[in-house]
């Protein structure tokens, strides 16, 4: 918990390993990450989110400033990473860990 009482994340284990979805939040109770576990492997789409911002229209949104996908423990899949106005600062793929074929990097 974060000092002021809010849930900081839930983390299921499943004898003593991380098992099924992570999360954690700002403490302004904003998704900050979420991450799946298979059997204590990390696998799935990871993701972590900036802090929330107000647009000129007056909502309120996050950036996902960085996806991820794992399978079995590895970086396998899409990746992006994100500046916090959104526009995509790095992408590519990674095969078994590595990085695989293409990747684009912007500058600020």
């Amino acid at each position: 918990h974060h000092p002021s009482g809010t849930n900081l994340s839930i983390r299921p284990l499943d004898a003593g390993r991380p098992d099924r979805a992570w999360v954690t939040w700002y403490e302004d109770r904003w998704k900050r990450t979420e991450s799946y576990h298979a059997d204590g492997l990390r696998s799935g789409t990871w993701r972590r989110y900036g802090r929330p911002a107000r647009a000129e229209d007056g909502t309120v949104a996050q950036v996902v400033l960085r996806e991820a996908t794992f399978e079995d423990d590895a970086l396998h899949g899409p990746f992006v990473r994100r500046f916090a106005d959104g526009t995509v600062r790095e992408e590519g793929r990674y095969e078994r860990g590595l990085r695989h074929g293409p990747w684009v990097a912007r500058a600020t």
